[in-house]
This record gives structure tokens, sequence and C-alpha cells, in this order.
């Protein structure tokens, strides 16, 4: 068994960034498919952030507006610039959340 800080191959974080049951709620979910660590958030809950670290190769599936944008933050040399993405974009498939739940079965 791995050390408890050390990551579960395949294991998906589960969070969610709304603390209310809102209208047009999604479940998305966002792999960090780069060799690096990424900073992932949500600037535009009202009266609420998001802002998770995603480990490369990691995932997580999260509660979103669909209107929202879940930013990414590379780490650089410069100054971050962060990459945006649609959350309806990231909406999670019924294939992805099957997938899930044989890897956690």
């Amino acid at each position: 068994m791995p050390p408890f800080n050390q990551p579960l191959e395949g294991f998906c974080y589960a969070v969610s960034p709304l603390t209310e049951k809102q209208p047009q709620q999604i479940l998305c979910y966002y792999t960090n498919r780069t060799n690096q660590l990424q900073t992932v958030r949500i600037t535009d809950i009202p009266n609420h952030s998001f802002e998770r670290t995603v480990l490369p190769d990691q995932s997580i599936l999260f509660q979103a507006q669909p209107d929202s944008q879940l930013e990414i933050l590379k780490p650089t040399v410069s100054a971050s610039i962060p990459d945006s993405i649609p959350c309806s974009s990231l909406r999670a498939s019924k294939e992805v959340l099957s997938n899930l739940l044989i890897r956690v079965l």
C-alpha cells in the first residue's frame, strides 16, 4: 500500500465547489494530461472559491454551473497566465462515470 500522501494510480478526487444546490448545476471531469503540477480554479462562483492542485495524470470530479470557466494555471518562470476551459465542455459523460465506478469497485 502506498504512503497516505502519495496518490493512488487512477484515483479521482471528488470535490464540490458549490455549497448549495444551484439550478443547472453539472458534474464536470478534468484530467491533468501534462507532466507538471497544475492549479485549477473557478472564480466566477458568487461568495465561494474553488481551487485545487492537480498532479500529473490525476483527475478531478467537481460540480459547476455550465457557464463557469475552469482556469488552469501552470507553473512558469514568468507570471502564470491561466488557460480557461468552459465547464460545459467538461461535463462528465455516462461513460466516464461508469469507468470511474468500475475502477472504484
